[in-house]
């Protein structure tokens, strides 16, 4: 319920508010948005989100459903069940007759096969098996919601050791740095201390050797890219600092649950406020503005959430235990090259012609239960 007699002095100390603050998880995408400005972070939760078409969040969605199904499935069934599965999870995350720019039904199922043909030549051969997918691990840390879920966590079956892998649907790289992003070193940690506490309770847990990579999906005029885009191999030395930032703005958080704006930090200078486009809280911020409230939320439901209460401390002995146990596997990925464009199209056959034959199909059915059909026949 929108309420638009309300100011930034005034906002954080509304009821419904303070108990969405004490409520967020400082995740990925809590900190992507808080990156420049904490107070944009918090004011895009309470006012609706970041206000970008839900389709695009859909189609990524689809994407990675259905590619992380592929990953985990592929041992146990055959090419075309694999698939036909695959677009039927799909399907029940970006509709038959939805679009946005180059994102469409077509693009979607290019994407798809595009990342079977890599999983196929290339993953699998090496021993890689998709092991689970969407697992939410929230950690609270001295009532700070530090945690986040993971798009895919795949086991190197030669080695015993895992990576987590994510997957992104987009228009452009030119707003991603992917070297230096660390959503997956982030959900590394959640993973490494799940499977120290099921070692502790003697059930086998295995391990990360490194960092996995982004499946980026480049969808635009051009047609559908695949790339793989691996974070920089010394990123782990940088995770200490990192938790204790997100930490420090979890903090803010908290205080914020309290009426407190104030706790935020704003982008020095003010250029978070007038980049490429005008921050749309500069008049909140700098005029008092109304503020219309529209609290965020995350609609995604998951199965078995895993939680762990911890100190500060004991979160950063488990982060220096990880940067330690990541260091001594390091000598053995460094002679590997960094992994660069690899999947294509015209690489992988994946043509128009077969991705406009499999839409073909679908157009024939009307809702998700018509695929299933098709799939039993």
């Amino acid at each position: 319920m929108a309420k638009t007699n309300l100011t930034l002095s005034n906002v954080f100390n509304l009821p419904e508010v303070q108990s969405h603050m004490a409520g967020l998880v400082i995740s990925p995408s809590y900190l992507k948005e808080a990156e420049r400005c904490e107070l944009k972070g918090a004011l895009t939760q309470i006012s609706g989100g970041k206000g970008i078409d839900p389709a695009h969040g859909h189609f990524g969605d689809a994407f990675g459903l259905a590619c992380a199904h592929i990953a985990i499935r592929y041992p146990h069934e055959g090419e075309e069940e694999l698939l036909g599965r695959a677009f039927l999870l799909a399907a029940t995350k970006f509709g038959f007759l939805e679009a946005i720019k180059e994102k469409t039904r077509k693009t979607l199922i290019q994407s798809i096969l595009l990342f079977y043909q890599l999983w196929h030549t290339k993953y699998a051969p090496e021993g890689w098996v998709g092991l689970a997918s969407e697992t939410r691990i929230v950690l609270d840390v001295d009532g700070i919601r530090f945690g986040g879920a993971y798009d895919l966590l795949a086991l190197h079956t030669p080695s015993g050791m895992c990576r987590i892998f994510d997957f992104k649907a987009v228009e452009s790289e030119f707003m991603y740095k992917w070297e230096t992003q660390k959503q997956i070193l982030h959900y590394t940690l959640l993973h490494y201390i799940h499977s120290r506490y099921l070692l502790n309770e003697d059930i086998h847990a295995p391990l990360p050797d490194g960092q996995g990579c982004y499946f980026v999906a480049l969808i635009n005029t051009d047609g559908v890219v695949l790339f793989e885009r691996e974070p920089h191999l010394g990123l782990y030395t940088q995770l200490r600092p990192y938790v204790l930032d997100a930490l420090q703005k979890g903090e803010a958080l908290m205080l914020a649950k309290y009426g407190d704006y104030e706790s935020f930090t704003v982008a020095p200078g003010g250029w978070a406020c007038s980049g490429r486009t005008q921050c749309k809280f500069k008049k909140a911020c700098y005029e008092n503005g109304a503020i219309d409230v529209k609290l965020h939320v995350d609609e995604r439901v998951f199965d078995s959430p895993i939680a762990y209460s911890m100190t500060k401390s004991d979160l950063m002995c488990l982060v220096d235990s990880l940067v330690r146990h990541l260091n001594s596997h390091r000598s053995a990925w460094e002679d590997r090259a960094e992994l660069a464009t690899v999947a294509k199209a015209s690489l992988y056959d994946v043509d128009d012609d077969e991705a406009t034959e499999v839409a073909s199909l679908i157009d024939t059915v009307e809702d998700v239960d018509g695929i299933r059909n098709l799939l039993r026949d």
